[in-house]
């Protein structure tokens, strides 16, 4: 009996092991499905799809590798159709070209309606994906085909407020009669996508942003030169004077007679339906499948050239688009559903461990004056909790740098780039969120005029977006060099479109002898010690220390001109940058030299065979060592 008894205690203690394995196994499963769902996106993609899922677990993420290079792309796509609307969006989104900005006056040059021209800057912030991993930008990556989310009432709220609300179909004829259809925008709308293929939500806030909630000259039937003409997409019209009777043109059929797509549309269904046609045909079958690449053209395999064939020249059209898309799922309640996205990848692109962009060492103690009395925010956009209310002139200490994590297109448009703060009040030091236009940058590099290597701290493969505030003060060369061309002060501001940015305040005089100089390493296995000379006007001196991907390892101000730094990786490259600092707000510019720790010591050295006149010695092998040196001795 004991036997028996010991032999069942021992087989269910191993069946209760099994069942508490089984359970840890499958709970752990639908994580792991997930990451596997994921595993193909890069690393810096996973964080901002980590955190959507979290939130909508029913949604499917599919990466969409285009295979082209970040920068190639954003050259091609920097051109005279990348525009921003003036009234609500960041100087720094807004080209300073001579072509587009007016430095005498202040003002930028209109290209197309309330619209000027994008900077480089402004293209790389919206065609990073990355930017837009949240509830309502994730939106211009959905699939666009027909699903079960497409409802006629789910178009209705798409088309809440707008003309088209709750509304039957109204319009005139070429005579000026007056015609009611017994259907309504959502109807039609929602007819169109389900004949097409096509998400009728997508249609429809497609056709909110080309004619706006009030409606346009384009689906008036009024215009003087195409009377009784609708053109609810417009299709055809380009951009510039005339656009909208270049679409009435192409809506009426070209004047010459064509009848492709059911033109001439002389009624709004026409219209709706045939522009749905044309959409279907000339972009989501061609290649363009959805929001995002309907605005940028990456996809290699599609039907027409690269970095052509696309929608619209506003650069968040996408975006917008989207958000109306986000809104009417909200409220459905579609959200839970399963919804695919096909997201772009591209070659070469910054990476999300980035450091930011810097000059030098980093500057732990950089500071700057509020510009403009505002409230500041517990978080990095106003979608956060007000914290406190600011008063212009209040000197504050920046702690760190974020990308804004709004999802209402207008507040990124006007407010992208955010500070972590702290500052003084009422004896108390306390910290928030501001945005980035709201402040002055304080502290200072006092350079010479004439080029100067600024020294960007980023890997090789990304180049930065630089905007100066007074292009009078100084030239862009490249993302490397810039030349200061008179005496003054002026800020540069460095970006990537991956919300690592920078803004250094410059003082351009006769500061040559501020200059760094004698810059000497002592260098280790596992460490470097650096050292400049003394000068007779800095209170302290400014070191760092980057690997070869413009990670820091370690950045500091001290009142000794010498630092060394440990724990180093043996056998690997690094660089020293140093600079003098001269009071809280002003320092030099920088020096670097790069350098390569020691390898390890060679261990287990031992004897294995000899012949005549030879011997065979065998070691551990050592990390990242190139090669070996032998010596013999008598």
């Amino acid at each position: 009996m004991k036997s028996y008894s010991k032999i069942m205690t021992l087989t269910v203690t191993f069946l209760s092991v099994l069942f508490l394995f089984s359970v840890t196994a499958f709970s752990s499963y639908a994580a792991d499905d997930f990451e596997q769902e994921i595993a193909e996106f890069p690393e810096s993609y996973k964080v901002g799809l980590r955190k959507l899922h979290e939130d909508f677990p029913n949604w499917n993420f599919q990466p969409f590798f285009t295979g082209l290079d970040w920068n190639t792309v954003i050259n091609n796509e920097h051109n005279d159709y990348a525009l921003v609307e003036n009234e609500i969006t960041a100087r720094i989104f807004k080209s300073l070209e001579a072509d587009d900005y007016n430095a005498a006056g202040d003002y930028f040059y209109y290209k197309d309606g309330g619209f000027v021209a994008g900077s480089r800057l402004a293209v790389e912030y919206f065609m990073d994906p990355r930017n837009f991993f949240n509830k309502s930008g994730i939106f211009q990556f959905e699939l666009l085909n027909f699903s079960s989310l497409s409802t006629v009432a789910a178009v209705e709220a798409v088309l809440e407020g707008s003309f088209m609300s709750n509304s039957k179909i109204q319009y005139k004829d070429a005579a000026g009669k007056t015609y009611t259809d017994n259907m309504t925008y959502a109807e039609a709308i929602f007819n169109a996508g389900k004949t097409y293929n096509i998400n009728p939500c997508f249609l429809a806030s497609k056709i909110l942003n080309e004619v706006g909630s009030n409606g346009s000259d384009s689906v008036s039937g009024t215009n003087s030169s195409y009377p009784g003409i609708y053109n609810f997409y417009n299709i055809g019209a380009t951009d510039g004077a005339g656009a909208v009777e270049r679409g009435l043109l192409w809506a009426s059929g070209n004047g010459t007679g064509r009848t492709s797509y059911s033109r001439p549309w002389n009624t709004p269904y026409k219209s709706i339906m045939g522009g749905a046609e044309f959409l279907a045909e000339e972009y989501i079958a061609a290649g363009q499948f959805t929001g995002y690449l309907q605005r940028f053209n990456v996809n290699p395999d599609s039907d027409h050239k690269l970095y052509t064939h696309q929608y619209m020249s506003n650069l968040s059209g996408a975006l917008t688009q989207g958000h109306s898309t986000y809104l009417s799922y909200r409220d459905m309640g579609l959200l839970s559903r399963e919804i695919v996205f096909s997201i772009p990848v591209y070659e070469n692109m910054s990476d999300a461990d980035a450091n930011g962009i810097l000059i030098g060492a980093e500057n732990t103690e950089q500071y700057a004056t509020v510009t403009k009395s505002c409230e500041v925010y517990t978080g990095p956009s106003v979608d956060h909790s007000e914290y406190d209310y600011i008063s212009k002139g209040t000197e504050v200490r920046i702690l760190s740098k974020y990308v804004t994590d709004a999802y209402y297109y207008p507040e990124i448009l006007a407010e992208p780039y955010w500070y972590r703060i702290a500052y003084s009040s009422s004896g108390k030091t306390l910290t928030a969120y501001i945005p980035s236009v709201n402040l002055s940058v304080k502290s200072a590099v006092y350079v010479k005029t004439g080029l100067a290597d600024i020294s960007l701290v980023r890997t090789d493969s990304v180049k930065n977006s630089i905007i100066s505030s007074d292009p009078s003060m100084v030239s862009i060369v490249d993302s490397d060099t810039v030349n200061f061309l008179k005496k003054g002060t002026v800020t540069l501001y460095f970006y990537d479109s991956f919300g690592n940015f920078e803004e250094i305040l410059f003082v351009v005089g006769d500061y040559g002898t501020y200059y760094p100089s004698g810059l000497k390493l002592d260098v280790t296995e596992s460490t470097v010690t650096a050292t400049i000379d003394t000068h007779s006007k800095a209170v302290s001196y400014g070191f760092s220390v980057s690997d070869s991907n413009g990670n820091f390892r370690k950045a500091v101000f001290s009142a000794d001109n010498t630092f060394t730094l440990s724990q180093l990786k043996s056998g690997t490259a690094y660089t020293v940058y140093a600079q003098n600092c001269y009071n809280k707000y002003a320092y030099s510019k920088t020096v670097s030299q790069t350098f390569i720790t020691k390898p390890q010591t060679v261990s287990n050295l031992r004897y294995v065979k000899s012949s005549s006149g030879s011997a065979e010695l065998m070691w551990d092998a050592v990390e990242n060592a190139t090669g070996y040196e032998i010596l013999s001795y008598n």
